[in-house]
């Protein structure tokens, strides 16, 4: 991976627009030279306050670079609209530029007709501009078969002499050969070499970032070709050009491959230090960093994330020769590395990194001597658990591969959601709990919190089973998005009162519905006529994909045209049947019968508006809310029902920011017919995401939803442990509510019991 590439070219080029200083007002100069620099956020904020210009020309530019930093940060939606305004506003080279930067929004969206027409239009309007052609044509080669590619790379790499200014052929030169490495084969590395060779040669009289940049792209090359001597000389030189620069983009790629390289000869310790470097300089950048995300996985996993997993890895084979109090350091900064991982994707789900700062708190095992933090590290060649306990931490090494893990997770969990027996979960116990198991009886330890990564998250820990017995009936089992992510205070059991919130009958909501919600829930593939009909059904499920067996058949005949089915009255009403959950009306009146004092708000009235009034009227240390609801991969896309509207994660925060709700924050948030979006790992972020977003302590969801049922047995006998037994923490009170399942006839399925998990503050 080569962030230098993503910050600087962006994969694509951007073709900026020559600068004229002095007739720049001072946002639309200082947000320039941001962009210029990565520095993407300061760009935004400083071109967003240009917008309002009374200069039509300036603000025309400070539109249109500002839509370009949206493309930079993969903001389509927003780019658009910006990008497309500029276009109409500007003439000739201007035009051209905008145009261009259309055409590459519609590449990165796949959407190659539309790209093609875009730079086709650029290259015409650029007809008198050779160097503009240049970029634009080298955009465009991206969309060729790689033959053709190659070829259009070729003919360009003999126009390029033709660019006099050294300092723009420079980019072009590295963004030609970045293209042509990619296509591999031997055309390709010759192509790129000599790219990169006469890149270095026109950098020597330009800056130091550019004359490192060029050598960065050679040892790239070079640690392609497994010429890892030559590879890291040419690192050191750019690195000597660097000492004393600021630009951390590049000093990432520089250190990190140099920890990759030294580690390979053997030198630990020199190769831990430039790990740590490559990742402090990351740390610093990555708010400027664009993330996507794509079947549940996003671009930061594939890209950064092998960088803070080396140098975990490293320390952790440090730590493994270590002894006496040198052992224990190693294993927290390992533990504090991998840390940084989930604290980012936590942040790019709520889209907020103060978010997820003003919640840190304290290490979760200091809270309670019988309380141990179980921490999963998903290494490439192996599995190692990291168990922390009041007396330290201790390391486990499971000898399980990457793949094969995430491989039986993954299918642990669609057997758990489909209700099918499996061997599995016995295998996920002899991995993550077996090799620590002597070690918590020793302790005496009663309570578990997972800190899961990865696949993990789509599993409930509690049915994980030694073959005699599930976990929970052991173990209270909690799970934490992070290690401090947390608010230590103890529940007070004398305040139950609650904000008991419940639909069971939707109206106007199916209005509000979109058509990927509505092909979501009913399983419906997008680019599909096929729909994914579960293997069993269960019309007493709370399950929005578990129920809509006739009306797929239904948009199964139409073609998948669900937009099309949409305007029938007998389709929606359809969906309205579907979305009944006739079991909440009894779940909500039996709690209210257990929490007195609650206030309950059912159907009609559970509006939004209602809602606000009431959060606004008094603050309650409990909100229960059962009602349909998805957690996605974002907070953007995860949304609850009230009755007349979707109520999404980002405007609960808003309606729990009172100052009541400051001075006496929400205890518990339980959502008990929510679930998460199948096979997506991000989605159960959503409950971590809700309680900080709602400034929750804790959470209680569902990762699937089950009956009717169930659901109101597990509640009532959840809020009955509470009440009943004034010491019993919040985790523990649900152990013993699945367990109450366990023991019942019809529910000793895990499918029934073991999808609830208590997020967060489990005391």
């Amino acid at each position: 991976m080569k962030i230098t590439r993503l910050l600087s070219l962006n994969v694509m080029l951007l073709a900026f627009a020559p600068l004229h200083a002095a007739e720049l007002e001072t946002n639309l100069q200082y947000g320039l030279a941001c962009k210029q620099q990565g520095l993407l956020y300061q760009a935004q904020q400083s071109l967003e306050q240009e917008q309002v210009n009374n200069n039509p020309e300036q603000r025309t530019q400070a539109i249109g670079e500002l839509g370009s930093i949206y493309l930079q940060l993969h903001r389509y939606r927003e780019a658009k609209p910006l990008l497309e305004q500029a276009v109409e506003n500007t003439q000739g080279s201007k035009k051209a530029y905008y145009a261009n930067l259309l055409g590459n929004l519609y590449a990165s969206q796949n959407e190659s007709t539309l790209s093609q027409s875009y730079y086709a239009k650029a290259l015409a309007l650029a007809e008198n501009d050779p160097r503009l052609r240049l970029r634009i044509a080298l955009n465009a080669a991206r969309a060729l078969t790689p033959s053709a590619h190659l070829l259009a790379l070729e003919k360009l790499s003999s126009q390029l002499d033709s660019v006099l200014d050294t300092q723009e052929q420079l980019p072009l030169r590295l963004n030609l050969g970045e293209q042509a490495r990619a296509l591999g084969g031997h055309e390709g590395v010759a192509l790129a070499y000599a790219s990169f060779e006469k890149a270095r040669e026109l950098s020597v009289t330009q800056s130091p970032r550019a004359q490192a940049e060029s050598l960065d792209a050679l040892a790239s090359l070079y640690e392609d070709q497994k010429r890892n001597e030559e590879a890291l000389h040419l690192t050191w030189q750019a690195l000597s050009l660097m000492q004393s620069s600021n630009e951390r983009d590049v000093l990432f790629d520089l250190e990190w491959r140099q920890g990759r390289l030294l580690r390979q000869q053997g030198q630990t310790v020199e190769a831990i230090a430039a790990y740590q470097r490559a990742v402090d300089h990351l740390e610093m950048i990555r708010q400027d960093i664009p993330v996507d995300y794509e079947n549940g996985q996003s671009s930061f996993r594939h890209t950064l994330e092998p960088v803070y997993l080396g140098l975990a890895d490293l320390l952790l084979e440090q730590a493994k020769q270590a002894v006496g109090d040198n052992k224990q350091p190693l294993l927290q900064k390992a533990r504090d590395t991998v840390e940084l991982i989930k604290q980012t994707e936590l942040e790019d789900f709520l889209g907020s990194r103060c978010r997820v700062e003003s919640a840190r708190q304290t290490q979760l095992e200091q809270i309670d001597a019988k309380t141990a933090v179980i921490y999963p590290i998903i290494l490439p060649e192996r599995l190692e658990l990291l168990v922390g306990t009041h007396e330290g931490l201790f390391e486990f090494v499971v000898p399980v591969d990457a793949a094969t893990f995430n491989t039986q997770v993954q299918k642990m969990a669609r057997n758990l959601r489909n209700k099918l027996p499996s061997t599995l979960t016995q295998k996920l116990y002899s991995w993550l709990i077996s090799p620590a198991e002597a070690l918590l009886t020793q302790q005496g330890i009663d309570t578990l919190v997972f800190v899961p990564d990865g696949s993990l998250r789509l599993v409930p820990m509690a049915a994980l089973s030694n073959g005699n017995q599930y976990l929970i009936e052991k173990y209270a089992v909690a799970t934490s998005p992070g290690l401090t992510l947390f608010d230590p205070k103890p529940f007070v059991h004398s305040d139950l009162h609650a904000l008991l919130l419940g639909m069971s009958d939707p109206g106007a909501v199916v209005e509000k519905l979109s058509e990927p919600i509505i092909r979501g829930f009913l399983n419906v593939d997008a680019n599909e006529t096929q729909t994914n009909t579960p293997s069993e059904v269960n019309e007493n499920s709370r399950n929005l994909f578990d129920k809509g067996r006739g009306l797929r058949e239904l948009v199964k005949k139409n073609h998948g045209n669900v937009t099309q089915l949409m305007r029938s009255p007998e389709f929606m009403s359809g969906i309205k049947e579907q979305l009944k959950l006739p079991g909440v009306k009894q779940e909500i009146n039996a709690l209210g019968n257990q929490l007195t004092g609650s206030k309950l708000l059912l159907d009609t009235d559970f509006t939004l508006s209602r809602f606000k009034q009431e959060v606004i009227a008094s603050p309650y240390p409990i909100v229960h809310i059962a009602s349909h609801g998805i957690f996605s991969a974002n907070a953007e896309n995860s949304f609850l029902m009230t009755y007349d509207e979707l109520l999404h994660i980002n405007e609960l925060e808003m309606l729990l920011k009172s100052d009541k709700f400051q001075h006496s924050p929400v205890e518990l948030l339980a959502l008990s017919a929510c679930q998460t979006a199948e096979g997506d790992n991000r989605a159960p972020l959503g409950f971590a995401g809700v309680a900080l977003k709602a400034h929750a302590r804790s959470a209680l969801g569902s990762l699937w939803a089950i009956s009717d049922e169930a659901a109101y047995m597990l509640m009532t006998q959840f809020y009955k442990n509470l009440a009943q037994h004034p010491d019993m923490t919040k985790v523990k009170a649900l152990q013993q509510a699945q367990i109450s399942l366990i023991k019942h006839a019809d529910m000793k399925n895990p499918f029934y019991w073991a999808p609830f998990i208590l997020v967060g503050n489990w005391l």
